[in-house]
């Protein structure tokens, strides 16, 4: 039985200090039947002269030259080019564990059509990993079951850009790349766990992402908090009534800090007005915040009759808000609660 064909995208621009070593760990892979797209998008550094002597060694290799119009347009035009039954990313600046595609293309052929396949990443860099790359590492290595992925989605973008794995159908029925909308990464993330998908995280580190000054996430506009902002905005609406939570009932905000107040003016062009605040201090100087008033968590809350949105930005404060909730009877599965921001 043939093994089916795996197609890798790999947009590149001016990535001649690591795409050589990309490139080795992608022809290095345990699992032989795959096909890499590099898209060049108008590099004017070494970048193309080295992918011109890894397609000219290796017939898996196909590259793509394109003027500079940003990743979005690279991306289209690699998975317009694809041609294998199951489809994957890769940064041009990151490795790939030798097993990587194996283990991937394995467990979604157990799982099937309707599904999305991750696992753990390991940030390398020449210099020491800053402790909030360090904090985002351990907590998207937390995240295992679909059901993981779906609370945490108003969070932060769930899914490392380069290390999934979907079939190609799924992805084409996804039709996600709208023109200018960043980050394209947690547009993907979002657009497809609220149509959906199912996403599952392997226990192994399928991704080496390199951390550098030069990364698009530190550069570009496109890639700063505000961005993140408007992603969570255009998908809020439809994950609350994709997942049946409960937004008829009164609405209360759990943290008065900056993300909170952030919510709670969204929410309130929303026509969901928060008629009360929660927080974790007891400060009795500070009774009212924009008018609504401020709770301590263990006052008495008829917590079922609320819905609450957790707006506080330590991944260990939403653990323990979390436990609490469940101590309420209130389990995410019962939709009485959504983390955001």
């Amino acid at each position: 039985m043939p093994r089916p064909l795996v197609s890798i995208i790999t947009p590149f621009w001016n990535e001649a200090l690591y795409i050589n070593r990309c490139l080795d760990s992608i022809i290095n892979q345990s699992y032989s039947n795959w096909e890499l797209i590099l898209i060049n998008d108008g590099s004017t550094d070494d970048s193309p002269d080295i992918a011109k002597k890894y397609e000219a060694l290796d017939i898996r290799i196909k590259l793509i030259h394109k003027q500079n119009s940003g990743i979005l347009a690279s991306l289209a035009l690699g998975f317009a080019k694809a041609e294998g039954q199951y489809i994957t990313r890769m940064d041009a600046d990151d490795e790939m564990p030798i097993n990587r595609l194996e283990l991937m293309l394995n467990h979604l052929f157990k799982l099937g059509r309707g599904n999305i396949v991750s696992g753990k990443i390991q940030y390398i860099s020449a210099k020491p990993i800053s402790k909030g790359y360090q904090k985002y590492q351990a907590w998207i290595n937390s995240l295992n079951t679909p059901e993981d992925f779906k609370k945490h989605l108003m969070v932060e973008c769930v899914l490392p850009s380069p290390a999934w794995m979907m079939f190609t159908q799924d992805f084409q029925a996804l039709n996600y790349l709208e023109p200018s909308v960043y980050p394209e990464d947690y547009n993907f993330t979002c657009k497809a766990i609220t149509q959906g998908y199912q996403c599952h995280s392997l226990p192994h580190t399928l991704l080496l992402w390199r951390e550098h000054p030069n990364r698009s996430s530190r550069t570009q506009d496109n890639y700063q908090i505000e961005k993140f902002w408007d992603i969570r905005w255009l998908y809020l609406n439809t994950y609350l009534k994709k997942f049946s939570f409960q937004i008829h009932l009164p609405v209360q905000i759990w943290g008065t800090g900056l993300i909170g107040k952030r919510v709670f003016k969204k929410l309130q062009q929303l026509g969901l007005s928060p008629i009360q605040w929660i927080d974790i201090y007891n400060n009795s100087e500070m009774k009212l915040l924009y008018n609504a008033p401020i709770k301590h968590y263990q006052e008495d809350i008829s917590w079922s009759n609320f819905f609450t949105f957790i707006c506080v930005g330590d991944a260990k404060a939403k653990t323990k808000i979390e436990a609490y909730l469940m101590t309420k009877g209130l389990p995410f599965s019962q939709k009485h609660w959504c983390f955001l921001g």
